[in-house]
């Protein structure tokens, strides 16, 4: 007997023997080494052994007989290893076909909202050729596609470190579905996850495949439902539609942005990353996250300016972050920030009108060739009362970083002083105004301003925002021109 009660077998692998033969050095059998690491790694979840059936007959051609038709009728999930080989199967469309009539009679095909069949991708096949059943469920491909060349590597006879790692990752992704799949058929849970409990991952490009998976894995751990939890249709009609559904059930999107483009939808002149993006933005009410990994460079001119245009203006008519840093950074400001939705809000506080300048810390951002300009502003900052914190003046490039991070997040107002610096530095620094909140920032800056200094070039006489207060120097510091900003400040905290 089973793991599962009322069943023979628990996992049913249909597969076609080709994938069987014996390749390379070692002579290994794909499908027999698979067998044997999904076996140990569900044990190690369920902490009991499992039944997992498949057809051990290797005579050369793939035969269907009474046994496994029977065996078929008495399985709880069917695992379908996909390749050429099995579409060019009769026998495993045939046992496709029968593992889902013999569902009716065990509780359906779908419990919950997953499918009691799951799709392991050994090597690349062409969408329209699967199976009606199979296209419509998510699989985990056992393989990359390289960036360069389009060249297809199978993980389990990639001869780097990263192809033997990217294979146990993939493996413990079909033994946790596994695992989940059981959890769900012993509790008889038919219903859908309510829409607190579910997060919009997007579909990215090939390249961000892994890290979108070590992400759905933290968030799956956590009791939280992925969507899309099929795959999208080949329109973008119904990409659309498909898309806009699974949005209105998540508490939250997000959305990596790797080097590539991606596909283009028929109907469509943008890519389905880029489509998936703009309807999460677009929605009213909505909150995303978009994850671009730092260093991480786009291969075609189309991804360069979609890339260029989120940094720009990241936002629309809901709540967007956008985030340039590492995928564990992501992972603990995603679950952190689900952590606070789902707490009660507190109380609002209410402002206190004798509060002074000197309950306010500005960070008074600055080239180092401008330390000696700002001593003025700084001077006269700190006679107001308030906290003023510089850039570190020495450390190597990491420390910089950290420190002006940690500044952005503690201070409460930030002020931009343009001197030396050309448009590029500036631009970046008001960039790290809009990215803030990704790195963690709980609440808004209570101002923000742009001092544009000595020397004066056609730049800065053109430069023009509304993202922040503009302050001109007029040849020198004056503190009149502060008082904006202060005042910005104070209304802000309600004094």
């Amino acid at each position: 007997m089973g793991y599962l009660p009322g069943f023979l077998a628990d996992v049913f692998i249909s597969y076609s023997h080709i994938d069987d033969y014996p390749f390379g050095e070692n002579e290994s059998r794909w499908v027999t080494q698979f067998h044997r690491n999904i076996e140990i790694r569900v044990r190690s979840y369920l902490g009991r052994p499992i039944t997992i059936w498949r057809d051990l007959k290797l005579g050369g051609a793939d035969v269907f007989s009474e046994e496994i038709a029977s065996e078929l009728g008495r399985s709880a999930v069917l695992l379908s290893i996909v390749s050429p080989g099995y579409l060019e199967s009769e026998w495993c469309r045939r046992e496709l076909q029968l593992f889902t009539e013999a569902t009716r009679q065990t509780g359906g095909i779908k419990i919950g909202n997953k499918a009691r069949i799951i799709k392991v991708l050994k090597t690349p096949v062409p969408r329209e050729r699967l199976p009606e059943l199979l296209d419509a469920i998510l699989g985990y491909e056992f393989y990359r596609v390289e960036l360069d060349t389009e060249v297809v590597r199978e993980f389990l006879i990639d001869p780097s470190a990263e192809g033997r790692r990217a294979y146990w990752a993939r493996v413990d992704d079909v033994a946790q579905e596994l695992k989940r799949l059981f959890d769900l058929m012993l509790a008889g849970r038919n219903s859908r996850s309510n829409s607190a409990g579910s997060i919009y991952l997007a579909l990215t490009s090939s390249d961000l495949q892994n890290q979108r998976d070590a992400l759905r894995r933290e968030l799956e751990d956590r009791g939280y439902q992925i969507l899309p939890d099929q795959p999208l249709p080949w329109n973008a009609e119904q990409i659309v539609e498909a898309v806009g559904a699974d949005l209105v059930h998540s508490a939250m999107s997000i959305h990596p942005l790797g080097g590539r483009y991606g596909l283009v939808p028929d109907g469509e002149t943008r890519s389905i990353v880029e489509l998936q993006l703009d309807l999460a933005t677009n929605r009213a009410g909505g909150s995303s996250v978009i994850w671009i990994p730092p260093g991480n460079a786009a291969a075609e001119e189309r991804q360069r300016s979609f890339v260029d245009r989120v940094r720009n203006h990241p936002g629309g008519a809901g709540a967007v972050e956008l985030l340039e840093t590492s995928l564990e950074e992501v992972k603990a400001f995603v679950i952190n920030r689900l952590r606070k939705r789902a707490a009660p809000d507190p109380a609002v506080r209410k402002p206190d009108p004798n509060a002074a300048a000197s309950d306010f810390c500005i960070y008074l951002v600055c080239d180092q060739r401008d330390r000696p300009a700002v001593a003025g502003l700084q001077k006269y900052l700190i006679e107001q009362g308030c906290e003023v914190m510089l850039p570190l003046r020495r450390g190597d490039p990491e420390q910089v970083r950290n420190d002006h991070q940690e500044n952005l997040l503690i201070c409460d107002a930030v002020l931009i002083y343009w001197g030396a610096a050309d448009e590029f530095w500036l631009r970046t620094k008001m960039r790290d105004l809009i990215r803030v909140r990704g790195l963690g920032r709980d609440k808004p800056l209570k101002g923000s301003a742009i001092y544009v200094a000595e020397p004066q070039d056609d730049d800065k006489q053109e430069f023009a925002t509304r993202e922040a207060i503009l302050i001109r120097e007029g040849g020198e510091f004056s503190p009149a021109a502060l008082e904006p900003f202060i005042a910005a400040i104070k209304q802000a905290s309600g004094v």
